[in-house]
């Protein structure tokens, strides 16, 4: 009996990620759209790691530091309104994780609300693999989108307090759009090295960044281990724990059928090697059972 409970342990960190990673590819392959096996589409965690995106969403430090900056100082915090900086998005908020590829029905779903385009700063661009690169600012009345503007574009220009943290600032009608110096892929370079630009604000938009503010949830501290939910949480701690005991599940049937090949014919060693072989067997079979009905309820329920 001992022997099976040992077997069902081993075995439990083989049948994890076969599960939850089902049909997954390398993370550096440029995933293109349609290029999704749609098993994956119900399990978010799992299309974040064929994007190579971390899950949940979050912003990446250098976000985290530039809006910190701009908060902090901003001749008039006023001026903000801090239930309004939005970074990732938050509905559909699959889409965080496709980096805005049009995977799994999305192209439906924005038709109608309005979602940024694929590899937006706010999924991290092509390349960021710490979350959102951009967040947008909203004026909180009786100030305007254009004195906001004004006033978060000293910051970041040089002599600013954080000039040298942002690449992209601009005006985007109702909001300012930023986003951080890290090469990812997204938003050319439009704040000056040495001098500012004209005081005029821009009235163009890039393609990329073609949105509404209620798309997008407010800004998000950075979780170091890129996970939020419960079952996340269990089954990145039983892959780091339990790793060393896929070996043993392999030594169990190897040494099964050691003992049987070296048994010289003495039925004894025989029937005690069948038995390993077949207790490994059994647990196999109790620990797929077992760990299908809980990733079933988990899918479902939480």
């Amino acid at each position: 009996m001992k022997l099976i409970y040992l077997t069902a342990l081993a075995l439990l960190i083989c049948i994890i990620p076969s599960v939850t990673n089902a049909e997954t590819v390398p993370a550096t392959k440029l995933a293109q759209a349609g290029s999704l096996p749609q098993a994956l589409c119900s399990d978010p965690s799992a299309v974040a790691d064929f994007y190579n995106v971390p899950y949940p969403a979050q912003n990446s430090p250098a976000l985290n530091s530039l809006i910190g900056c701009i908060k902090t100082n901003i001749p008039n915090p006023a001026m903000i309104d801090m239930d309004q900086i939005y970074t990732f998005q938050l509905n559909p908020s699959l889409i965080n994780f496709t980096r805005g590829v049009r995977d799994c029905g999305l192209d439906t779903l924005c038709a109608s609300l309005d979602c940024h385009t694929a590899y937006s700063c706010h999924y991290g661009g092509r390349t960021g693999q710490v979350g959102a690169e951009a967040a947008d600012f909203n004026a909180r009345a009786p100030y305007s989108e254009d004195q906001l503007f004004s006033a978060i574009r000293t910051l970041v220009y040089p002599g600013g307090a954080c000039f040298g943290q942002a690449k992209y600032v601009i005006l985007e009608g109702d909001h300012t759009h930023i986003s951080t110096n890290s090469d990812v892929g997204c938003d050319a370079t439009n704040i000056p090295s040495t001098a500012p630009e004209p005081s005029e604000p821009a009235a163009t938009t890039t393609q990329d960044e073609i949105t509404t503010p209620a798309s997008f949830i407010r800004s998000a501290l950075f979780n170091p281990i890129s996970c939020g939910d419960p079952m996340c949480i269990i089954t990145k701690i039983l892959r780091m724990i339990l790793g060393t005991f896929g070996i043993t599940a392999l030594t169990m049937f190897m040494f099964g059928g050691f003992t049987i090949l070296t048994s010289g014919g003495n039925v004894e060693r025989v029937g005690k090697g069948k038995k390993i072989i077949v207790y490994a067997a059994i647990g196999l079979i109790i620990v797929l059972l077992s760990w299908s009905i809980v990733y079933i309820v988990s899918t479902k329920f939480f």
